[in-house]
């Protein structure tokens, strides 16, 4: 059983997405990238469930960029523009924010890549001689990116993003509630920008041959956006992209997999992750898990870090002296013992 937790938060990927703070300016950054290669979308019909072609499923999706960040300047952030719309029971439009989230998330990570970090991280715990993460490591994110899967998918040549998910028992809470993978290395707290489909999980961004878009990239992602944003799903295709808010039934998501897994983690390592008051339910719930835990090491920036540990002073109280600050963000804080394991 692992000894030793990450938990990732935004701030872990800052270097390739945006953080809360500047998610307005990326965008709007999208919306001019996608003009600059949207010669590409072909212009017959989508398939008979959208009923429009391809062009104008693309232009739904450019109208959603394009009003996002006037309406989120009026919230926190665009997780709390959400959540409202949720509390006010806005059902169709908290869907169609999800499907734009998806697709918006799929085209970041495909023209920036991932976080460098992720590979450095990658390259100092991997099992180098089973190709495999250690036995003793479980990895946490609240993020929709496939960073740690994308940075895994240089140690082999493998170059298909699901098998690569597969292969190294990288999950999302939605399929672990249906039975899937229970013994998870990486669990996806709040879902990927991808499909629940065929008793799998299916990441968009899955083929990693392409270097630039295509027809066949802009039909397939524009496809899952379209299924999603108008309802039209007649297939079982189920959005991955979810919020712990809207997703914490006990019987979707067998907790009880995911805290027996955790039971014996010794040590938390948070990078990048504010602990926002949303998601604190589920953060007690797992940090409450790990029986045997004897640290938690937050890595953030040094502006962030009184601030945060004050929090968390306050909100685990019961574990205060145990909790260590760590301002040093250009690589991720490793225990010693990790370092040993992937020798």
């Amino acid at each position: 059983m692992p000894r030793f937790a990450y938990l990732f938060g935004a701030g872990a990927s800052a270097l390739r997405l945006p953080t809360i703070a500047n998610m307005g300016t990326a965008l709007t950054e999208q919306l001019k990238w996608i003009e600059k290669n949207e010669a590409t979308v072909p212009t017959e019909m989508a398939e008979s469930t959208i009923g429009m072609p391809y062009t104008q499923v693309l232009g739904l999706y450019k109208e959603q960029l394009e009003k996002l960040p006037s309406i989120i300047t009026n919230y926190a952030s665009i997780d709390t523009y959400a959540r409202w719309m949720n509390t006010t029971r806005s059902w169709r439009k908290l869907d169609e924010l999800k499907a734009t989230l998806m697709l918006f998330f799929t085209l970041e990570q495909f023209h920036k890549g991932f976080d460098p970090r992720y590979e450095s991280f990658i390259g100092a715990v991997l099992n180098h001689g089973k190709q495999s993460l250690p036995d003793d490591l479980v990895t946490l994110t609240w993020n929709y990116d496939q960073h740690m899967a994308l940075a895994l998918a240089r140690s082999k040549p493998q170059r298909n993003l699901n098998t690569v998910m597969s292969d190294h028992q990288i999950s999302t809470l939605y399929a672990v509630g249906k039975g899937q993978v229970p013994n998870f290395r990486m669990l996806h707290l709040n879902g990927i920008a991808g499909v629940y489909s065929r008793m799998a999980d299916h990441a968009l961004l899955d083929d990693l041959e392409a270097s630039t878009m295509n027809a066949n990239l802009w039909m397939e992602w524009l496809h899952m956006f379209g299924i999603l944003f108008m309802d039209r799903s007649s297939d079982g295709l189920v959005s991955l992209f979810n919020y712990s808010w809207d997703s914490t039934d006990d019987t979707k998501m067998k907790w009880e997999s995911v805290e027996s897994r955790l039971a014996d983690v010794e040590q938390l390592i948070a990078v990048g992750y504010s602990f926002p008051d949303f998601n604190r339910s589920v953060d007690l719930r797992l940090i409450r898990a790990m029986k045997k835990l004897k640290r938690i090491v937050i890595q953030t920036t040094p502006g962030s870090m009184d601030g945060l540990m004050a929090k968390l002073h306050l909100v685990l109280p019961e574990l205060q002296d145990r909790i260590v600050p760590y301002p040093i963000v250009h690589e991720f804080f490793i225990p010693n013992e990790l370092l040993g394991a992937s020798a």
